[in-house]
């Protein structure tokens, strides 16, 4: 055969097969904006809201070593399952990014064995600072000055957003807020829901049902996410995952959440989760499973809301005032702005 002949034979199958490929390419650049778009108008019609959830945190035993008394100490040194609740009161008005989350949730504790115990915690995040408060009195420490860690921490943490844990993320999503951890700044708020920080990796099977698979690019130490959506309802999330790009280029799972919705007035939402969380080398170490969640949607919200006066004998670390002045006991000085003696920075 000629080799014209084979030119042009060649340069015919190669002319549909570009064609199918650019084709497939725009179905799945329109898929993807499909999806977006729907999470962009979830979260533009969510103005505020409050989630109150519970649910049950258990720990795999040993997951952890470290130096301890001259020996490596497994921790925890028996498996544990607690119980865990809070809620979570997000504003997003006039492109703001205010929230407030109340937690009760295990705490590592070293007295000689090593335990956990329940601690309550409650942050609060607004254009100016974040707010971060542990009271000791009611997480099993004493209150004596130098004796132990910080009641309430005040900074302005740049980057992702702080605070959410991943198996928390799902708290998120009835907002339309899917992307709000990878790329964003505080005031005015905007999250990056688009095609730009996102791509599509593959389709796949979940439950029986179709899903698309897509993926974030790297944000926050090569960290990214990837969503299986729902090819019928792109709101239905039904599995989140958080794997990481390792300096040695292993990628490291972190994270593997499982959740499902009902239908409210405003769409899909999410009724439960289960989150898988991971140790570098794939131990398990704990699981977090919500079971009951409630919205509130388009709360009224006030300032107050969103920031959280210490009681007397709170012991404060505050990253926004001058070096010096930043510690202090609260009602314990005659000049709360200076710190007192055993807390000189």
């Amino acid at each position: 055969m000629g080799q014209g002949l084979l030119r042009w034979i060649n340069g015919a199958i190669a002319i549909p097969t570009i064609v199918f490929t650019m084709l497939v390419n725009e179905c799945v650049a329109d898929e993807l904006e499909d999806i977006l778009a729907a999470w962009r108008h979830r979260s533009e019609s969510v103005q505020a809201v409050q989630v109150d959830y519970e649910g049950e945190v258990r720990v795999a035993e040993g997951y952890y070593s470290f130096p301890y008394n001259n020996s490596n100490v497994l921790f925890p040194s028996k498996s544990s399952s607690f119980d865990t609740k809070g809620n979570l009161l997000l504003d997003l008005a006039d492109k703001r990014l205010r929230f407030r989350f109340e937690e009760k949730q295990p705490q590592q504790e070293l007295d000689g064995s090593i335990e956990w115990v329940q601690r309550n915690w409650t942050a609060c995040l607004t254009s100016e600072y974040l707010k971060e408060f542990r009271p000791s009195e009611l997480n099993g420490s004493d209150n004596l000055p130098g004796n132990r860690t910080t009641d309430l921490y005040i900074h302005r943490r740049p980057g992702t957003v702080p605070i959410f844990e991943f198996q928390m993320y799902p708290l998120l999503f009835a907002s339309g807020q899917y992307g709000i951890g990878i790329n964003w700044q505080r005031s005015p708020f905007e999250s990056d829901l688009t095609a730009d920080n996102f791509k599509v990796v593959s389709t796949s099977s979940y439950n029986g049902r179709d899903h698309i698979v897509i993926q974030t690019t790297p944000f926050s130490g090569n960290t990214f996410f990837e969503y299986w959506v729902d090819l019928m309802n792109p709101m239905r999330v039904h599995r989140f995952v958080v794997n990481k790009l390792e300096e040695d280029g292993k990628l490291t799972n972190r994270a593997d959440i499982d959740i499902t919705y009902r239908d409210e007035e405003l769409g899909p939402v999410p009724s439960a989760w289960k989150a898988t969380i991971y140790m570098i080398g794939s131990q398990v170490s704990r699981i977090i499973e919500v079971r009951s969640i409630s919205y509130e949607f388009d709360v009224a919200v006030e300032s107050q809301d969103f920031d959280i006066i210490p009681p007397y004998g709170t012991h404060v670390r505050d990253l926004t005032r001058p070096a010096g002045a930043q510690r202090y006991v609260v009602g314990e000085t005659d000049h709360p702005e200076s710190p007192t003696k055993v807390f000189q920075e």
